[in-house]
């Protein structure tokens, strides 16, 4: 049986911060993933789980979303910032950056369906240490229906950032360019 993917609309008022929550069968993602060690149960004293509150790389009104993350879900462009087919699924809310912890997981494609497995938590290809297992998933989709579901995010926010006035002297033509906002040095 295949599962459906929803994005769902959530926010963080207290850091002025908008997403869509990824939701699996109706559930969302972050619940239905679980603690390994029965000692990180007891830890999580708000119940957040293992996303703590980290939010999903499908975040709006930020100065930039993470939009290579989210192109990364339908194969348009590699997960540069981890080993290959690895995709960050929840990522720092502050930042971004993978070496703040993140929720990561294998996505496989083929040609009817669409896998997200192997989820863990980790801070980024330099410390392949630092990679703990998170039981959940796998979630198997429809790859017409996930691709749907996912390019409605890109979409919707290319259109809200194409709507958006140009600065004066900018070179991108008139339409907006996606890059990060955040530089490592």
């Amino acid at each position: 049986m295949l599962n459906h993917l929803a994005l769902v609309p959530g926010s963080a008022p207290e850091h002025g911060v908008h997403f869509w929550e990824p939701t699996v069968d109706g559930v969302p993602v972050r619940r239905l993933l679980r603690f390994d060690d029965p000692e990180d149960v007891d830890l999580d004293v708000e119940g957040l789980g293992p996303a703590g509150d980290n939010l999903p790389v499908f975040v709006r009104r930020r100065p930039t979303p993470w939009v290579d993350d989210v192109l990364a879900l339908l194969g348009e462009r590699p997960a540069a910032r981890l080993d290959a087919g690895r995709v960050p699924l929840f990522v720092c809310r502050a930042c971004g950056d993978l070496e703040c912890g993140a929720i990561t997981m294998r996505v496989e494609r083929d040609a009817s369906t669409v896998a997200w497995r192997d989820f863990r938590w980790e801070t980024g290809p330099d410390d392949p240490d630092d990679r703990v297992v998170v039981p959940g998933g796998p979630f198997v989709f429809d790859r017409a229906q996930h691709d749907g579901e996912v390019r409605r995010f890109v979409d919707s926010e290319e259109a809200e950032r194409a709507a958006l006035p140009v600065p004066a002297g900018s070179r991108s033509g008139g339409r907006r360019t996606w890059r990060r906002w955040w530089h490592r040095g």
